[in-house]
């Protein structure tokens, strides 16, 4: 459960109650079954899902945390999973017709590679499709 106390929401000033569990990116489930237990006990109360672990757990467990009288401002969980995929996002966007950069998406370490090659030194940003980096 120590993982749990690097969470920078935990530490806000403006945080009125504090509940040690694993991350949702630790154990979704323990993180899950905690966060009910204590909404159970709870009166109304304002969640504000901060880490992409935690956001995909509120994300898929809406209908429950509004039965316990908790309010997430959060999208559906098909949104919040395209926003989490540069590849989908890139794929929405190009179907709507809004502009973006040239894109690769190589699908091996070689294809990877043999891009890299192509393309002039500095003239190019390579990200992960999904997380920060």
């Amino acid at each position: 459960m120590g993982d749990s106390l690097f969470t920078t929401s935990f530490w806000s000033r403006y945080t009125q109650q504090r509940i040690t569990a694993p991350l949702a990116a630790s154990d979704s489930e323990k993180f899950g079954k905690i966060l009910l237990q204590t909404l159970e006990r709870s009166p109304e109360t304002v969640l504000l899902p901060m880490e992409d672990a935690t956001l995909n757990w509120v994300g898929a467990h809406i209908e429950e945390l509004k039965h316990l009288n908790c309010h997430a401002l959060v999208p559906d969980l098909e949104s919040i999973q395209i926003a989490q995929d540069k590849g989908k996002t890139l794929a929405l966007a190009q179907d709507i017709g809004i502009p973006f950069p040239k894109t690769w998406e190589p699908k091996t370490a070689e294809e990877f590679a043999k891009t890299l090659r192509q393309l002039a030194p500095g003239k190019f940003i390579v990200k992960p499709r999904t997380a920060t980096g």
